[in-house]
């Protein structure tokens, strides 16, 4: 056991009091023997901070006003002490053993620099709806889709020496930018084992009524495009179309198409099987 690595959880929250109890107990669950916790809260105002404290003496923990979720982080990346670092956000959880999982791996395999397993999909009551997972291609990463989940991502410290910290000025594609500078430098290794879960639910950064699809967009174009030293790249042009959606504000009526194609297909109307 005295030979596993060391790994330093950051979860960054604010105003997570509905998920956040979940979250940590799926970390300090894991009993795993060379942990760190670190919790970085924005300021939170909803009861949060009272199920932090709960916890006071399993984890370190900050409050206070924050610049977003990637600044956030970085504040844990700055104080976290371990081999590998993992980022959990706290509406995520830990699959039970992953730690371990993680730990055994790394230790045997010395060259790993990053190491990522398969990411749940969860809803809002915990239910596994899919997964957010690929075997690791290189390409596809830098041009195609971030296929490596947060919640199952663990890196070496020292790397980010090198790489640098979290980009501030993006909001969504933060970890993908991330994951990209560590793929020009070190060893990125994928194994197939269910570490974590993302949960997916109306209000997140990236759900919702209330979400900015059109900055989105453009800012995992630019982001691509920083990356990747092309004029043109393949996932653009599977963005482009919704930008053009987004800017003639079509995204309530295609809603309302598919609603109605699946309460057509739901009576078993002709044509619609």
């Amino acid at each position: 056991m005295s030979e596993l690595p060391s790994i330093s959880i950051i979860m960054p929250a604010l105003n997570q009091s509905r998920f956040i109890e979940e979250a940590i107990r799926s970390v300090i669950n894991q009993m795993y023997p060379k942990l760190e916790f670190l919790i970085i809260d924005g300021g939170s105002v909803d009861g949060t901070l009272d199920i932090i404290r709960k916890y006071a003496d399993r984890v370190h923990y900050t409050s206070e006003p924050d610049f977003g979720l990637n600044h956030a982080v970085n504040k844990g990346l700055l104080e976290a002490t371990g081999d590998f670092i993992g980022w959990l956000n706290a509406d995520d959880t830990y699959e039970l053993g992953a730690l371990h999982t993680v730990g055994r791996y790394l230790r045997e395999r010395p060259e790993v620099d990053v190491l990522y397993g398969e990411g749940g999909k969860i809803d809002e009551n915990g239910r596994l709806i899919g997964f957010h997972a690929e075997p690791y291609d290189r390409a596809r990463l830098f041009y195609h889709r971030d296929f490596i989940p947060t919640q199952s991502c663990f890196f070496r410290r020292v790397c980010l020496a090198r790489v640098g910290l979290l980009d501030t000025a993006l909001r969504w594609n933060g970890d993908w930018d991330l994951w990209r500078r560590f793929a020009k430098h070190y060893k990125i290794h994928h194994i197939d084992a269910h570490l974590g879960n993302w949960r997916v639910y109306q209000g997140t950064l990236s759900y919702g009524p209330n979400v900015d699809h059109l900055a989105k967009s453009l800012e995992t174009i630019g982001s691509a495009r920083a990356h990747s030293g092309r004029l043109i790249t393949p996932i653009e042009l599977r963005i482009w179309p919704w930008i053009l959606i987004d800017l003639f504000s079509l995204r309530p009526f295609l809603r309302k198409v598919r609603a109605w194609l699946l309460r057509a297909r739901a009576s078993g109307k002709p044509g619609c099987g």
